[in-house]
């Protein structure tokens, strides 16, 4: 890990290697996938955000992750094509 500044949790730092074995997986797995296998609670435990997992609906989880589903399968596959790692930190 790397911290580069203060956010939400700590930052991440992922290796080209690292950031093409992510990228795979989401080219792999749908958000609908995902979604049977959300567990708010366990969420909310480890602190990701959004901070109310355990508050959210089912309905409003998966909108949630379904929002960001695409823009993330587009900035890893451009970050895979240069040969990029990548920085995780959410503000």
């Amino acid at each position: 890990e790397i911290h580069i500044g203060s956010g939400y949790g700590e930052d991440r730092l992922f290796t080209p290697e690292e950031t093409a074995e992510i990228s795979s997986m989401i080219q792999r797995t749908g958000p609908h996938l995902l979604e049977k296998k959300i567990d708010r609670v366990a969420m909310k435990q480890h602190e990701l955000y959004p901070e109310n997992w355990d508050k959210l609906t089912d309905a409003e989880a998966s909108k949630f992750i379904f929002a960001a589903w695409e823009p993330l399968k587009t900035a890893l596959t451009n970050a895979v094509e240069k040969g990029n790692g990548m920085i995780v930190a959410f503000w």
